[in-house]
């Protein structure tokens, strides 16, 4: 997990007032767009604001394929399920999941 940790790519989820409410890294590669920790404080979870905030980073670049990476008994499966993601392979502790381009 430490290597996937880049400030520098790493953006706020900041709420209307600033409180900060997560975070999330975004990589853009040349042939795919790599979504990696995304974090939200658990009273945010579960009120569309991750839905919100996959929409916003999905439609920067909408003709490349998203990978990401999550642990295998996460409750986050679900999530990028329903957002379109699949699994792409199965690693030792987690699956690289993919979310074809979108047009």
């Amino acid at each position: 997990m430490r290597e996937s940790f880049d400030p520098a790519a790493t953006r706020r989820i900041e709420g209307p007032s600033g409180r900060l409410l997560g975070c999330v890294t975004l990589r853009h590669h040349p042939g795919h767009t790599e979504i990696a920790n995304l974090y939200l404080e658990p009273d945010c979870q579960g009120r569309g604001l991750g839905r919100a905030v996959m929409a916003a980073l999905l439609s920067e670049r909408p003709g490349l394929p998203v990978l990401l990476e999550v642990l295998k008994e996460s409750p986050a499966l679900r999530f990028y399920a329903r957002l379109g993601f699949v699994p792409e392979r199965e690693q030792a502790f987690d699956w690289l999941l993919r979310l074809p381009p979108r047009a």
